[in-house]
Protein backbone atom coordinates (compact mmCIF):
# COMPACT_ATOMS: atom_id res chain seq x y z
CA UNK A 1 0.00 0.00 0.00
CA UNK A 2 1.14 3.20 0.55
CA UNK A 3 1.82 6.11 2.97
CA UNK A 4 2.54 9.38 0.94
CA UNK A 5 0.00 10.05 -2.16
CA UNK A 6 0.67 12.49 -5.03
CA UNK A 7 -2.09 14.20 -6.95
CA UNK A 8 -0.98 16.00 -9.92
CA UNK A 9 -3.57 17.69 -12.17
CA UNK A 10 -1.84 18.11 -15.25
CA UNK A 11 -1.02 21.72 -16.06
CA UNK A 12 -2.72 24.39 -18.57
CA UNK A 13 -3.22 22.62 -21.99
CA UNK A 14 -4.45 23.78 -25.38
CA UNK A 15 -8.33 23.98 -25.15
CA UNK A 16 -10.40 21.98 -26.80
CA UNK A 17 -11.79 21.69 -30.46
CA UNK A 18 -13.51 19.70 -32.40
CA UNK A 19 -10.82 19.51 -34.90
CA UNK A 20 -7.87 18.02 -32.52
CA UNK A 21 -8.37 15.00 -30.84
CA UNK A 22 -8.51 15.32 -27.09
CA UNK A 23 -5.79 12.85 -25.93
CA UNK A 24 -3.58 14.67 -28.31
CA UNK A 25 -3.96 17.99 -26.47
CA UNK A 26 -0.48 19.64 -25.41
CA UNK A 27 0.44 21.92 -23.23
CA UNK A 28 0.77 25.35 -23.77
CA UNK A 29 3.70 27.62 -22.75
CA UNK A 30 1.85 28.53 -19.54
CA UNK A 31 1.67 24.72 -19.09
CA UNK A 32 5.37 23.77 -19.30
CA UNK A 33 5.90 26.80 -17.01
CA UNK A 34 3.12 25.46 -14.63
CA UNK A 35 4.95 21.67 -14.67
CA UNK A 36 8.88 22.85 -14.49
CA UNK A 37 7.93 25.41 -11.21
CA UNK A 38 5.91 22.61 -9.85
CA UNK A 39 8.31 19.87 -9.76
CA UNK A 40 11.20 22.34 -8.77
CA UNK A 41 9.02 23.07 -5.83
CA UNK A 42 8.34 19.50 -5.17
CA UNK A 43 11.70 18.62 -5.39
CA UNK A 44 13.08 21.41 -2.59
CA UNK A 45 10.03 20.29 -0.39
CA UNK A 46 11.67 17.08 -0.37
CA UNK A 47 8.24 15.11 -1.45
CA UNK A 48 9.43 11.47 -1.83
CA UNK A 49 10.22 9.98 -5.20
CA UNK A 50 7.88 7.50 -6.85
CA UNK A 51 7.76 3.86 -6.20
CA UNK A 52 5.00 3.99 -8.59
CA UNK A 53 3.35 6.62 -10.95
CA UNK A 54 -0.02 6.24 -12.24
CA UNK A 55 -1.14 8.19 -15.76
CA UNK A 56 -3.96 8.46 -18.43
CA UNK A 57 -1.56 8.42 -20.96
CA UNK A 58 -2.97 11.21 -22.28
CA UNK A 59 -0.12 13.73 -23.84
CA UNK A 60 -0.77 16.95 -21.35
CA UNK A 61 -0.66 14.30 -18.25
CA UNK A 62 2.50 13.29 -20.20
CA UNK A 63 4.21 16.33 -20.86
CA UNK A 64 3.17 17.10 -17.35
CA UNK A 65 4.69 14.37 -16.08
CA UNK A 66 8.06 14.35 -18.04
CA UNK A 67 9.11 17.62 -15.97
CA UNK A 68 9.23 15.75 -13.19
CA UNK A 69 10.66 12.48 -13.87
CA UNK A 70 12.11 10.53 -17.08
CA UNK A 71 9.56 8.08 -17.85
CA UNK A 72 11.82 5.40 -18.70
CA UNK A 73 13.52 6.05 -15.05
CA UNK A 74 10.01 5.24 -13.10
CA UNK A 75 7.58 2.24 -12.52
CA UNK A 76 5.16 3.89 -14.69
CA UNK A 77 1.36 2.84 -15.27
CA UNK A 78 -0.61 4.37 -18.42
CA UNK A 79 -4.03 3.72 -17.77
CA UNK A 80 -7.00 4.95 -19.68
CA UNK A 81 -9.11 4.68 -16.74
CA UNK A 82 -7.30 7.84 -15.40
CA UNK A 83 -8.49 9.64 -18.45
CA UNK A 84 -10.98 12.66 -18.52
CA UNK A 85 -13.26 9.86 -19.47
CA UNK A 86 -12.84 7.47 -16.88
CA UNK A 87 -15.28 6.61 -14.02
CA UNK A 88 -14.47 7.42 -10.78
CA UNK A 89 -14.98 4.28 -9.16
CA UNK A 90 -12.69 2.71 -12.21
CA UNK A 91 -10.15 4.95 -11.61
CA UNK A 92 -10.13 4.10 -7.04
CA UNK A 93 -10.45 0.25 -8.30
CA UNK A 94 -7.82 0.61 -10.73
CA UNK A 95 -5.14 2.54 -8.34
CA UNK A 96 -5.71 -0.16 -5.71
CA UNK A 97 -5.59 -3.13 -7.56
CA UNK A 98 -2.41 -1.50 -9.74
CA UNK A 99 -0.91 -1.45 -6.39
CA UNK A 100 -1.13 -4.72 -5.32
CA UNK A 101 1.28 -5.42 -8.15
CA UNK A 102 4.06 -3.96 -6.96
CA UNK A 103 6.81 -3.62 -4.66
CA UNK A 104 6.68 -0.94 -2.74
CA UNK A 105 9.98 0.79 -1.17
CA UNK A 106 10.87 2.49 1.99
CA UNK A 107 8.65 5.91 1.10
CA UNK A 108 5.76 3.80 0.13
CA UNK A 109 4.90 6.83 -2.49
CA UNK A 110 2.26 6.53 -5.30
CA UNK A 111 1.86 9.49 -7.63
CA UNK A 112 -0.96 9.73 -10.28
CA UNK A 113 -0.72 12.38 -13.15
CA UNK A 114 -4.72 12.95 -13.70
CA UNK A 115 -7.43 14.97 -14.84
CA UNK A 116 -10.47 16.75 -13.06
CA UNK A 117 -13.47 15.47 -12.25
CA UNK A 118 -11.37 12.04 -11.23
CA UNK A 119 -8.96 13.45 -9.05
CA UNK A 120 -11.37 15.50 -6.81
CA UNK A 121 -13.26 12.17 -6.54
CA UNK A 122 -10.50 10.17 -5.54
CA UNK A 123 -9.74 12.54 -3.16
CA UNK A 124 -13.52 12.82 -1.81
CA UNK A 125 -13.12 9.19 -1.45
CA UNK A 126 -10.20 8.75 0.46
CA UNK A 127 -9.82 12.20 2.00
CA UNK A 128 -12.70 13.79 1.97
CA UNK A 129 -12.04 16.60 4.72
CA UNK A 130 -8.97 17.84 2.59
CA UNK A 131 -10.71 18.02 -0.26
CA UNK A 132 -13.60 19.74 1.63
CA UNK A 133 -10.78 22.06 2.82
CA UNK A 134 -9.36 22.69 -0.68
CA UNK A 135 -12.13 23.29 -3.12
CA UNK A 136 -11.21 22.24 -7.05
CA UNK A 137 -8.49 21.07 -8.17
CA UNK A 138 -7.06 23.46 -10.47
CA UNK A 139 -5.06 22.75 -13.73
CA UNK A 140 -1.57 22.32 -12.97
CA UNK A 141 -1.73 21.29 -9.03
CA UNK A 142 -0.03 18.93 -7.09
CA UNK A 143 -1.26 17.19 -3.18
CA UNK A 144 0.75 15.54 -1.57
CA UNK A 145 -0.80 13.55 1.28
CA UNK A 146 0.65 11.51 4.13
CA UNK A 147 -1.37 9.15 6.70
CA UNK A 148 0.60 9.25 9.32
CA UNK A 149 -0.20 5.93 10.65
CA UNK A 150 2.32 4.54 7.80
CA UNK A 151 -0.07 3.50 5.41
CA UNK A 152 -3.67 4.19 3.82
CA UNK A 153 -6.10 3.04 5.82
CA UNK A 154 -10.17 3.62 4.62
CA UNK A 155 -11.33 6.07 7.03
CA UNK A 156 -8.15 7.24 8.13
CA UNK A 157 -7.21 11.24 7.40
CA UNK A 158 -4.49 11.75 5.98
CA UNK A 159 -2.42 14.53 6.49
CA UNK A 160 -1.86 17.60 3.22
CA UNK A 161 1.52 17.88 3.12
CA UNK A 162 1.56 20.30 0.49
CA UNK A 163 -1.41 21.96 -2.13
CA UNK A 164 0.18 24.01 -4.75
CA UNK A 165 -0.64 26.37 -5.97
CA UNK A 166 -1.67 27.44 -2.56
CA UNK A 167 -5.82 27.05 -2.56
CA UNK A 168 -8.16 29.22 -2.29
CA UNK A 169 -9.68 28.36 0.35
CA UNK A 170 -13.85 27.76 0.14
CA UNK A 171 -15.77 30.39 2.07
CA UNK A 172 -17.12 29.28 5.19
CA UNK A 173 -20.11 31.30 4.72
CA UNK A 174 -21.40 29.14 1.80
Amino acid sequence: MFRHLVLIRHATAEERSWSKDDFARALTEKGHFQAKTLAALSDAAGVPAPDVVFSSGYRRAEETLRHFFNPDNVCLVRDATFAPEGGMKRTVQALFQGLERFEVGPQACTWVFGHNPHLESLLDEIAPRCLASLGAVQKGSLLWLEWESGEFRWGEEPRLRMALPKPRMKDSAQ
